[in-house]
């Protein structure tokens, strides 16, 4: 599987990065395995799927950790950020691939990866820049802040420490909070919905 693929794969992906290439395999077949046996309970198709597993070539399981370890993050703030990680995400799954199941862990598949950046050309060190700095401007865009605080949350921000000095225990203040901007009135409420509005 070439990076692209890789890259194409975890881009599609709407659900949560699997941590490992079990999880990923569970995932891809979930669908095939409960159509395949739709009366199953859960844990019955839990090991029917873990038996499927262990028919899986180490060849596939390979191709399966390359793509976990080297997922293509989806925020933009986790673009590469250097010429090797750019590197890593186009040629380490491939080089994953070839190694196959060799390296049993994250440290010992790293140094084969360092190894393999040393012998990277001088061209390919110039290619991989000049691409670096095309990703620059989407880097650098500013991430989203939070979504802003609305008229409530600010009531809530700014009366909390207030009842909780009172000598109300901190799980009953949120309920006579509520119950004390409930009782507001319009104008009362109006000067949060100000502050909300310049906070935005």
């Amino acid at each position: 599987m070439d990076a692209e693929t890789v890259n194409e794969v975890t881009k599609t992906s709407t659900d949560k990065r699997p941590r490992s290439a079990y999880a990923l395999f569970v995932r891809e077949n979930a669908a095939k395995f409960t159509e395949a046996h739709p009366g199953l309970s859960i844990g019955e198709r839990s090991k029917l799927t873990a038996a499927e597993w262990k028919k899986v070539s180490p060849e596939e399981k390979a191709s399966l950790e390359a793509r976990v370890v080297l997922d293509t993050p989806k925020v933009p703030t986790k673009l590469p950020r250097s010429t090797y990680q750019l590197w890593l995400k186009q040629s380490g799954p491939a080089i994953l691939k070839e190694i196959g199941g060799t390296y049993s862990n994250v440290g010992q598949r790293s140094k084969v990866l360092a190894a393999e950046w040393k012998k990277v050309s001088e061209e390919e060190h110039s290619r991989l820049k000049a691409e670096l700095e095309k990703l620059r401007p989407e880097r650098e865009k500013p991430v989203k802040s939070k979504r802003a605080s609305g008229p409530y949350t600010i009531y809530v921000q700014e009366n909390f420490s207030s009842h909780v000095q009172n000598g109300i225990e901190p799980k009953n203040v949120m309920k006579e909070l509520g119950a004390a901007w409930r009782k507001l009135s319009d104008d009362e409420k109006a000067e949060y919905k100000t502050k909300a509005a310049q906070a935005a």
